[in-house]
Protein backbone atom coordinates (compact mmCIF):
# COMPACT_ATOMS: atom_id res chain seq x y z
CA UNK A 1 0.00 0.00 0.00
CA UNK A 2 1.51 3.35 -0.82
CA UNK A 3 2.10 5.93 1.96
CA UNK A 4 -0.66 8.36 2.82
CA UNK A 5 -0.28 11.83 1.14
CA UNK A 6 0.28 15.09 2.79
CA UNK A 7 -0.01 18.04 0.64
CA UNK A 8 0.22 22.07 1.64
CA UNK A 9 -0.88 24.66 -0.48
CA UNK A 10 0.33 28.00 0.21
CA UNK A 11 -1.37 31.03 -1.99
CA UNK A 12 0.05 34.79 -2.25
CA UNK A 13 -3.51 36.54 -1.35
CA UNK A 14 -1.93 40.10 -2.71
CA UNK A 15 -3.70 42.11 -4.92
CA UNK A 16 -2.18 40.45 -8.24
CA UNK A 17 -3.22 36.81 -7.13
CA UNK A 18 -6.68 37.87 -6.34
CA UNK A 19 -8.10 35.80 -9.03
CA UNK A 20 -6.13 32.85 -8.12
CA UNK A 21 -8.21 32.70 -4.50
CA UNK A 22 -11.61 33.82 -5.80
CA UNK A 23 -10.88 30.65 -8.53
CA UNK A 24 -9.92 28.23 -5.62
CA UNK A 25 -12.86 29.31 -3.56
CA UNK A 26 -15.41 28.52 -6.21
CA UNK A 27 -14.40 25.06 -7.12
CA UNK A 28 -12.54 23.67 -3.57
CA UNK A 29 -15.45 21.94 -2.53
CA UNK A 30 -15.31 19.62 -5.51
CA UNK A 31 -11.75 19.60 -6.08
CA UNK A 32 -11.08 18.40 -2.52
CA UNK A 33 -13.85 15.55 -2.61
CA UNK A 34 -12.56 14.18 -6.02
CA UNK A 35 -8.98 14.06 -4.59
CA UNK A 36 -9.51 12.58 -1.16
CA UNK A 37 -11.64 10.12 -3.66
CA UNK A 38 -8.79 9.44 -6.02
CA UNK A 39 -5.98 9.43 -3.27
CA UNK A 40 -6.95 7.59 0.07
CA UNK A 41 -5.63 9.31 3.49
CA UNK A 42 -5.30 12.44 1.74
CA UNK A 43 -4.44 15.13 4.03
CA UNK A 44 -4.41 18.76 3.15
CA UNK A 45 -3.31 22.23 4.60
CA UNK A 46 -3.67 26.31 3.69
CA UNK A 47 -1.54 28.35 4.20
CA UNK A 48 -2.81 32.03 3.06
CA UNK A 49 -0.15 35.04 2.87
CA UNK A 50 0.13 39.07 1.97
CA UNK A 51 2.92 40.55 2.99
CA UNK A 52 3.97 41.89 6.45
CA UNK A 53 2.44 45.56 6.39
CA UNK A 54 -1.09 44.04 5.66
CA UNK A 55 -0.87 42.54 9.20
CA UNK A 56 -3.12 45.47 10.40
CA UNK A 57 -5.47 46.07 7.50
CA UNK A 58 -5.57 42.13 6.63
CA UNK A 59 -3.55 39.78 7.72
CA UNK A 60 -0.04 38.72 6.80
CA UNK A 61 -0.31 35.46 7.33
CA UNK A 62 -3.28 32.57 8.34
CA UNK A 63 -3.03 28.44 8.17
CA UNK A 64 -4.68 25.31 7.99
CA UNK A 65 -2.80 22.60 9.89
CA UNK A 66 -2.87 19.28 7.55
CA UNK A 67 -6.59 17.62 7.86
CA UNK A 68 -8.75 15.55 5.83
CA UNK A 69 -11.72 17.45 7.37
CA UNK A 70 -13.63 18.64 4.10
CA UNK A 71 -15.64 21.60 6.04
CA UNK A 72 -12.83 23.08 7.58
CA UNK A 73 -10.79 23.09 3.99
CA UNK A 74 -13.92 24.71 2.60
CA UNK A 75 -14.14 27.01 5.25
CA UNK A 76 -10.90 28.50 5.94
CA UNK A 77 -10.53 29.26 1.78
CA UNK A 78 -14.00 30.59 2.42
CA UNK A 79 -13.32 32.95 5.22
CA UNK A 80 -9.71 34.12 3.78
CA UNK A 81 -9.92 37.73 1.75
CA UNK A 82 -7.62 38.97 -0.56
CA UNK A 83 -4.60 40.94 1.17
CA UNK A 84 -3.33 44.57 -0.33
CA UNK A 85 0.51 43.53 -0.41
CA UNK A 86 2.89 46.35 -1.18
CA UNK A 87 6.31 46.70 -2.79
CA UNK A 88 8.11 43.11 -4.08
CA UNK A 89 9.30 41.31 -2.32
CA UNK A 90 6.11 39.33 -0.53
CA UNK A 91 6.53 37.59 3.10
CA UNK A 92 7.35 33.92 1.27
CA UNK A 93 9.85 32.66 3.93
CA UNK A 94 7.20 33.32 6.76
CA UNK A 95 5.18 30.88 4.57
CA UNK A 96 8.21 28.54 4.45
CA UNK A 97 8.53 28.73 8.31
CA UNK A 98 4.99 27.53 8.72
CA UNK A 99 5.24 25.03 6.20
CA UNK A 100 8.08 23.55 8.13
CA UNK A 101 5.90 23.52 11.53
CA UNK A 102 2.89 21.69 9.58
CA UNK A 103 2.09 18.41 11.21
CA UNK A 104 3.36 16.46 8.94
CA UNK A 105 2.79 12.13 9.51
CA UNK A 106 5.86 9.81 9.75
CA UNK A 107 5.77 8.07 6.38
CA UNK A 108 4.08 10.51 4.51
CA UNK A 109 4.47 11.59 1.02
CA UNK A 110 5.19 15.79 1.36
CA UNK A 111 4.19 17.79 -0.85
CA UNK A 112 3.93 21.36 -0.78
CA UNK A 113 3.07 23.66 -3.24
CA UNK A 114 4.02 27.34 -3.85
CA UNK A 115 1.62 29.29 -5.81
CA UNK A 116 2.66 32.95 -6.47
CA UNK A 117 4.16 36.03 -8.51
CA UNK A 118 6.85 37.26 -6.22
CA UNK A 119 9.74 36.35 -3.67
CA UNK A 120 10.34 36.41 -0.02
CA UNK A 121 12.53 39.19 1.66
CA UNK A 122 15.71 38.95 3.29
CA UNK A 123 16.79 38.75 6.87
CA UNK A 124 18.12 41.62 7.02
CA UNK A 125 14.26 43.33 5.88
CA UNK A 126 12.98 45.57 8.26
CA UNK A 127 9.51 44.25 8.78
CA UNK A 128 10.95 40.20 8.85
CA UNK A 129 11.35 40.86 12.98
CA UNK A 130 12.00 36.96 12.72
CA UNK A 131 14.87 37.47 10.53
CA UNK A 132 13.98 34.24 8.91
CA UNK A 133 15.82 33.15 5.87
CA UNK A 134 14.16 31.83 3.41
CA UNK A 135 16.90 29.51 2.33
CA UNK A 136 17.48 27.84 5.71
CA UNK A 137 13.57 27.52 6.15
CA UNK A 138 13.98 25.49 2.53
CA UNK A 139 17.11 23.05 4.06
CA UNK A 140 14.35 22.39 6.68
CA UNK A 141 11.85 21.36 4.04
CA UNK A 142 14.44 19.16 2.44
CA UNK A 143 15.47 17.56 5.45
CA UNK A 144 11.42 16.60 6.21
CA UNK A 145 11.62 14.81 2.95
CA UNK A 146 8.83 17.67 1.74
CA UNK A 147 9.05 17.95 -2.29
CA UNK A 148 8.13 21.69 -3.33
CA UNK A 149 6.33 22.72 -6.21
CA UNK A 150 6.52 26.30 -7.32
CA UNK A 151 3.20 27.07 -9.31
CA UNK A 152 4.93 30.97 -10.64
CA UNK A 153 2.61 33.45 -12.83
CA UNK A 154 4.21 35.98 -14.16
CA UNK A 155 7.88 36.87 -15.73
CA UNK A 156 9.18 38.74 -12.84
CA UNK A 157 13.25 38.15 -12.94
CA UNK A 158 14.08 37.53 -9.64
CA UNK A 159 10.81 35.42 -8.89
CA UNK A 160 11.75 33.35 -11.43
CA UNK A 161 14.92 32.74 -9.52
CA UNK A 162 13.06 31.98 -6.28
CA UNK A 163 10.84 29.39 -7.46
CA UNK A 164 13.60 27.77 -9.45
CA UNK A 165 15.65 27.52 -6.46
CA UNK A 166 12.99 26.08 -4.36
CA UNK A 167 12.05 23.21 -6.93
CA UNK A 168 15.33 22.50 -7.94
CA UNK A 169 17.12 21.54 -4.22
CA UNK A 170 13.72 19.60 -2.94
CA UNK A 171 13.30 17.60 -6.46
CA UNK A 172 9.75 19.23 -7.28
CA UNK A 173 9.29 21.18 -10.56
CA UNK A 174 9.08 24.95 -11.47
CA UNK A 175 5.53 25.09 -13.30
CA UNK A 176 4.73 28.74 -15.11
CA UNK A 177 0.95 29.29 -14.50
CA UNK A 178 -0.01 31.72 -17.99
CA UNK A 179 -3.93 31.76 -17.31
CA UNK A 180 -5.17 32.15 -13.96
CA UNK A 181 -8.73 30.38 -14.32
CA UNK A 182 -6.13 26.94 -14.70
CA UNK A 183 -5.16 26.97 -10.91
CA UNK A 184 -7.26 24.04 -10.39
CA UNK A 185 -6.19 21.90 -13.20
CA UNK A 186 -2.77 22.53 -12.12
CA UNK A 187 -3.62 21.71 -8.36
CA UNK A 188 -5.14 18.48 -9.25
CA UNK A 189 -2.27 17.15 -11.85
CA UNK A 190 0.37 18.19 -9.22
CA UNK A 191 -1.53 15.70 -6.36
CA UNK A 192 -2.02 12.79 -9.19
CA UNK A 193 1.38 13.13 -10.08
CA UNK A 194 2.89 12.51 -6.81
CA UNK A 195 0.07 9.73 -6.16
CA UNK A 196 1.01 7.87 -8.98
CA UNK A 197 1.76 8.99 -13.05
CA UNK A 198 -1.11 6.96 -14.23
CA UNK A 199 -3.67 9.24 -12.53
CA UNK A 200 -2.13 12.25 -14.08
CA UNK A 201 -2.17 10.59 -17.47
CA UNK A 202 -5.77 9.55 -17.00
CA UNK A 203 -6.72 13.28 -15.78
CA UNK A 204 -4.87 14.77 -18.81
CA UNK A 205 -6.98 12.49 -21.03
CA UNK A 206 -10.01 13.71 -19.68
CA UNK A 207 -8.86 17.54 -19.52
CA UNK A 208 -8.56 16.90 -23.17
CA UNK A 209 -11.40 15.22 -24.49
CA UNK A 210 -13.52 17.79 -22.28
CA UNK A 211 -11.45 20.20 -24.55
CA UNK A 212 -11.93 17.90 -27.93
CA UNK A 213 -13.72 20.90 -30.07
CA UNK A 214 -10.08 22.90 -29.29
CA UNK A 215 -6.72 22.77 -28.48
CA UNK A 216 -5.46 23.32 -24.88
CA UNK A 217 -4.32 26.51 -23.68
CA UNK A 218 -0.45 26.55 -24.30
CA UNK A 219 -0.07 27.45 -20.49
CA UNK A 220 -1.97 23.97 -19.46
CA UNK A 221 -0.61 22.18 -22.17
CA UNK A 222 3.18 23.21 -20.71
CA UNK A 223 1.76 21.95 -17.08
CA UNK A 224 1.02 18.71 -18.62
CA UNK A 225 4.13 18.07 -20.62
CA UNK A 226 6.68 19.42 -17.78
CA UNK A 227 4.62 17.10 -15.39
CA UNK A 228 4.21 14.28 -17.25
CA UNK A 229 7.65 13.78 -18.74
CA UNK A 230 9.76 14.38 -15.27
CA UNK A 231 7.90 10.96 -14.56
CA UNK A 232 9.60 8.89 -17.12
CA UNK A 233 13.30 8.69 -18.11
CA UNK A 234 14.48 10.90 -20.71
CA UNK A 235 14.15 9.79 -24.53
CA UNK A 236 17.17 9.18 -26.06
CA UNK A 237 18.63 11.95 -28.28
CA UNK A 238 15.54 13.87 -29.54
CA UNK A 239 12.98 11.17 -29.64
CA UNK A 240 9.60 11.94 -27.20
CA UNK A 241 7.51 9.25 -25.70
CA UNK A 242 5.49 7.77 -27.32
CA UNK A 243 1.72 8.72 -27.34
CA UNK A 244 -0.77 7.40 -25.28
CA UNK A 245 -3.54 5.10 -27.07
CA UNK A 246 -6.27 7.93 -25.35
CA UNK A 247 -4.72 11.01 -27.23
CA UNK A 248 -4.34 8.61 -30.66
CA UNK A 249 -8.11 8.00 -29.87
CA UNK A 250 -8.80 11.60 -29.42
CA UNK A 251 -6.61 12.56 -32.80
CA UNK A 252 -8.49 10.34 -34.93
CA UNK A 253 -12.09 11.70 -33.28
CA UNK A 254 -11.35 15.25 -34.96
CA UNK A 255 -14.43 15.05 -36.79
CA UNK A 256 -14.37 18.68 -36.63
CA UNK A 257 -11.49 19.72 -37.74
CA UNK A 258 -11.75 20.81 -41.60
CA UNK A 259 -9.66 19.75 -44.49
CA UNK A 260 -6.08 21.48 -44.47
CA UNK A 261 -6.59 22.47 -40.91
CA UNK A 262 -3.63 21.70 -38.38
CA UNK A 263 -3.18 19.08 -36.43
CA UNK A 264 0.17 18.37 -34.51
CA UNK A 265 1.27 15.87 -31.91
CA UNK A 266 4.22 16.87 -30.07
CA UNK A 267 5.39 15.80 -26.80
CA UNK A 268 2.53 13.43 -25.74
CA UNK A 269 -0.43 16.54 -26.60
CA UNK A 270 -2.21 17.92 -29.29
CA UNK A 271 -2.08 21.29 -30.79
CA UNK A 272 -4.69 21.95 -33.13
CA UNK A 273 -4.00 25.24 -35.12
CA UNK A 274 -5.37 27.42 -38.61
CA UNK A 275 -3.21 26.25 -41.58
CA UNK A 276 -1.60 23.34 -43.69
CA UNK A 277 -1.27 20.46 -40.96
CA UNK A 278 1.61 18.60 -40.75
CA UNK A 279 2.43 15.69 -38.25
CA UNK A 280 5.44 14.39 -37.37
CA UNK A 281 7.78 13.60 -39.79
CA UNK A 282 6.06 16.80 -41.71
CA UNK A 283 3.22 14.15 -43.34
CA UNK A 284 0.82 15.94 -44.57
CA UNK A 285 -2.89 15.55 -43.12
CA UNK A 286 -5.89 15.73 -45.05
CA UNK A 287 -9.24 15.15 -42.59
CA UNK A 288 -11.62 15.46 -45.90
CA UNK A 289 -10.31 11.45 -45.78
CA UNK A 290 -10.02 9.35 -42.94
CA UNK A 291 -6.46 9.75 -40.87
CA UNK A 292 -4.51 7.00 -41.59
CA UNK A 293 -3.79 4.47 -38.64
CA UNK A 294 -0.50 6.28 -36.47
CA UNK A 295 2.97 4.18 -36.66
CA UNK A 296 3.26 4.30 -32.92
CA UNK A 297 7.39 3.71 -33.71
CA UNK A 298 7.18 7.14 -35.37
CA UNK A 299 10.12 9.73 -34.16
CA UNK A 300 8.73 12.34 -33.49
CA UNK A 301 10.02 15.81 -33.33
CA UNK A 302 11.33 17.66 -29.73
CA UNK A 303 10.28 20.80 -28.58
CA UNK A 304 13.58 22.62 -29.83
CA UNK A 305 12.86 21.36 -33.59
CA UNK A 306 9.24 22.43 -33.64
CA UNK A 307 8.06 25.68 -33.77
CA UNK A 308 6.75 27.35 -30.90
CA UNK A 309 4.10 29.68 -29.91
CA UNK A 310 5.56 33.18 -29.15
CA UNK A 311 6.78 34.88 -25.41
CA UNK A 312 4.12 34.51 -23.33
CA UNK A 313 2.82 38.19 -21.88
CA UNK A 314 1.26 38.53 -18.69
CA UNK A 315 -1.66 40.83 -18.14
CA UNK A 316 -0.95 43.77 -16.19
CA UNK A 317 -0.28 43.62 -12.33
CA UNK A 318 -2.89 44.91 -9.99
CA UNK A 319 -2.04 48.46 -8.64
CA UNK A 320 -1.19 47.78 -5.04
CA UNK A 321 -3.33 49.65 -2.29
CA UNK A 322 -0.81 51.00 -0.16
CA UNK A 323 3.08 50.52 0.58
CA UNK A 324 5.32 48.76 2.70
CA UNK A 325 7.92 50.86 3.46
Amino acid sequence: MAAPMDVVFSFDTTGSMSQVLDEVKCRLNDLIQRLQADIPQLKVGIIAHGDYCDKDHFYDIRTLDLTNNLPDVVSFVSETTGTGGGDIPECYELSLRHARDMSWREGSRRVFVVIGDAYPHQPDYAQNTLKIDWQEELSSLVKKSVTVYGVQYGEDPESVSFFQRITGQSGGQHLRLQNMGDICHVIMAICYRENDPNQLQNYEAEIRANNADTALKSGLENVFDKLGNSTTAPAASHQLSKPSLALLSLLSSFSSVGSGDTAILRNNSIDEREGSGTIEKHTSIDYSCPPTPINMDTEWLSDDESNEDGPFKPPKQVKRKHTCK
